[in-house]
């Protein structure tokens, strides 16, 4: 049987897991490719493939499956949209990843475990309750939500995410007790960028309108951001590193 072939293209391998749906890939420079799916972490070892009997395809050899990935992602994190492979060695793979409601996590995955070890290093701001029009404003303990996934771009180097605008809670009375009328939700209309270096400081870049793209230079030089109003900016992204930096 021939190899399946396009435009001089030939398959060199096909894989198929059960029960998922595998949405991000990121290939490893030692040990082959990293799936993330809907219910689990799978690593495959491309450079030791196997052919079933009977079979004339070679399949990958899987090393290794993470299975609380699932659980991250239904919590008030959301889905990971954004998974970086900081740095690999041969008994582990460390990687951070950026989610759809603007939360950032670390992942450490050792090969010889079953379980992912996630830690969460930063996330949106909390939600404020404002007791009427001109009350007192305090913080809750839920956290503000975007109506819409964030735009996200990472490298090993550098984490660019859209900012969670600050959601606030009105009541309609002094009295929490009271839950007669309705509560009014007012969204903050700041538009802005998070960057996160790899010693996780966070610098924030201002935005007239919503970021739809996100990239960076080859040169890591400068930051090109699509807005929502069809406007093209580009930010030099060493000269902001050294600006309006803080430490959450």
């Amino acid at each position: 049987k021939k190899k399946s072939s396009h435009a001089g293209v030939s398959l060199v391998w096909k894989w198929r897991t059960d029960n998922d749906c595998f949405y991000k890939i990121a290939p490893l420079q030692n040990q082959g490719v990293l799936l993330l799916g809907q219910s689990s972490c799978i690593l495959l070892d491309w450079k030791h493939c196997t052919r079933a009997a009977f079979s004339t395809q070679k399949s990958p050899t899987v090393l290794n499956r993470w299975n609380n990935t699932k659980a991250t992602q239904e919590h008030q994190y959301g889905r990971i949209q954004s998974l970086q492979v900081i740095s690999e060695s041969a008994t582990s793979l460390y990687c951070k990843c950026i989610t759809d409601n603007g939360w950032i996590l670390t992942m450490n995955l050792v090969h010889d475990k079953k379980q992912a070890a996630v830690q969460l290093i930063h996330g949106p701001p909390r939600v404020v309750i404002q007791e009427t029009t001109c009350g007192e404003k305090e913080s809750s303990e839920h956290y503000s939500k975007p109506l819409q996934p964030v735009t996200a771009y990472s490298t090993t180097s550098l984490l660019v995410w859209e900012t969670v605008p600050t959601v606030t809670h009105v009541l309609p009375h002094h009295d929490r007790r009271n839950v007669g009328g309705s509560l009014q939700v007012i969204r903050s209309d700041e538009r802005s960028l998070s960057i996160m270096d790899i010693h996780h400081r966070i610098a924030k870049l201002f935005l007239k309108s919503r970021a739809t793209t996100i990239t960076l230079h080859p040169s890591n030089e400068y930051l090109i951001v699509g807005n929502k109003g069809g406007n093209l900016e580009i930010w030099a992204a060493r000269k902001l590193s050294k600006k309006r930096k803080h430490s959450e």
